[in-house]
């Protein structure tokens, strides 16, 4: 993937991406007390539409996903796609979606691709892994925000408690220490 921040690169042109986007980037400050870095992926390159989305509704880290890596993983290995006329029109609740976005007065267009859907993953550091995923089943379906911030959290708390944890050991291990030297220092003044 290609780090596109502070470079006007994208494809988030659609209401209900750009709203989600938005609303995850307003909280921002609760993410960053909780140590998790907000990243947005985005699955084609349009000049003209990073214009109209960065730093507007995400002024954060934006990574080109070229070959679509991301949203194949959301879909298991397959790149998932919904149809304009059954996935949105005839669907009550990605209308639903649409109407919900629409209400936060986010502009939006209809160029580049907008069948791909997406959907959030909540990774931890090093070996963790993928701790949290979230699919679109419907056009415009957004992450619980609940449930990302309860998973956040725990990360968060798992973080504190592991550097609790660590400052505990040093201070066993200092004790240990000093215990030692006295010891030493006991035998050296009682045996010179």
């Amino acid at each position: 993937m290609k780090n596109l921040s502070g470079k006007r690169v994208s494809n988030c042109r659609c209401i209900m991406c750009r709203g989600e986007a938005h609303q995850l980037y307003a909280r921002k400050p609760i993410f960053d007390a909780m140590g998790v870095q907000l990243v947005v992926v985005l699955n084609e390159h349009i000049e003209s539409e990073v214009r109209a989305f960065w730093p507007h509704y995400w002024a954060g880290t934006v990574l080109l996903d070229e070959s679509r890596q991301f949203f194949k993983a959301l879909g298991g290995g397959k790149l998932r796609k919904g149809n304009l006329l059954t996935g949105f029109v005839f669907s009550p609740r990605a209308i639903q979606n649409w109407r919900r976005a629409k209400t936060t007065g986010i502009q939006y267009n209809t160029i580049g691709e907008g069948l791909i859907k997406g959907g959030l993953y909540i990774v931890g550091s090093g070996k963790t892994g993928v701790l949290y995923q979230f699919i679109e089943k419907e056009f415009g379906d957004w992450a619980p925000l609940d449930e990302v911030f309860k998973v956040c959290q725990s990360l968060w708390d798992l973080s504190c408690a592991r550097r609790h944890y660590f400052f505990l050991l040093l201070l066993l291990l200092n004790l240990i220490l000093i215990l030692c030297v006295t010891l030493l220092c006991k035998r050296l003044w009682e045996n010179p």
